[in-house]
């Protein structure tokens, strides 16, 4: 009884460090999307006014990309694309989501999105700022995979009088 209780530990401990192993050769992945930003407002591309320590620092450790492009340069159907990889045109998003005028539209909830594939792999996933792809709780960024989010559900809206705000 005692070999096979200590046997049955044994194989736990062996079967626990093999899901740690695993967990630690996965890359962490940091993605930073920010609106109407020039390439020239971060110190790492020369600019003599721009001070960006942090930014630099994740520019010089992890991977910077400087040739990049953008479907559209419209906030909501430009970041439809960034979640996606489908063209606005793909799930009707062709400009950005009016809160006033628009209170009911959003990004299909069924839509295959990054973020839900990365949870379902064992990630944590995190929206901070922004989303811009729906007003209403079935367009809230959980839908799509974010476990944890905060910031504004809308666009056009200042941060001191932002009435549709943070989670649900």
């Amino acid at each position: 009884m005692v070999c096979k209780n200590l046997l049955i530990v044994v194989l736990l401990l062996l079967w626990s460090n093999t899901l740690l192993a695993a967990d630690a050769a996965r890359p962490n992945v940091l993605f930073i999307v920010t609106d109407d930003q020039a390439e020239w407002a971060m110190s790492c591309s020369g600019h003599p006014d721009a001070k960006t320590p942090n930014l630099d620092r994740i520019a010089r450790e992890g991977v910077r990309l400087t040739n990049c492009f953008t479907p559209t340069p419209v906030c909501s159907p430009s970041r439809v694309a960034i979640l996606t990889s489908r063209y606005g045109t793909e799930v009707g998003i062709l400009d950005w989501l009016n809160p006033n005028k628009e209170p009911e539209r959003g990004l299909d909830p069924k839509t295959p999105a990054w973020p839900r594939l990365l949870a379902a792999a064992g990630y944590r996933t995190g929206l901070i700022g922004k989303w811009h792809l729906g007003l209403k709780d079935e367009f809230h960024p959980s839908v799509f995979g974010y476990q944890y989010f905060m910031g504004f559900r809308g666009g056009g809206n200042s941060p001191r009088v932002c009435q549709f705000c943070l989670a649900r």
